[in-house]
């Protein structure tokens, strides 16, 4: 029971991180032709077609990941910004906080 669960785990995996579910896509594409056909030229071209594209996906992926982590200290830095700002409205004029 439990074995059967697995493609039942994997796809709800590929659901939530569309990033992967993109990537199983376009492994797919390469690896049907690949079990298709039985000249091993067309197996080894496929391979190699394969890894590119896994590479490029994951280059893909590192930099989105580096770009929303970035985004996300931006945000927290202008937040910041506003609530020192916030802090500095509070002060009188001569700016001694009395």
């Amino acid at each position: 029971m439990r074995i059967a669960l697995i493609p039942v785990k994997a796809l709800g995996l590929l659901v939530r991180h569309r990033c992967l579910l993109l990537i199983a896509a376009v492994a797919a594409l390469f690896i049907l032709p690949f079990a298709l056909s039985r000249d091993p030229e067309i197996c080894v071209l496929n391979a190699i077609g394969l890894a590119y594209v896994l590479f490029q996906f994951r280059r893909f992926a590192l930099g989105w990941a580096v770009g929303k982590a970035a985004g996300a200290a931006q945000r927290r830095a202008a937040e910041r910004a506003q609530k020192n700002d916030a802090r500095k409205g509070d002060r009188d004029d001569d700016g001694n906080g009395n």
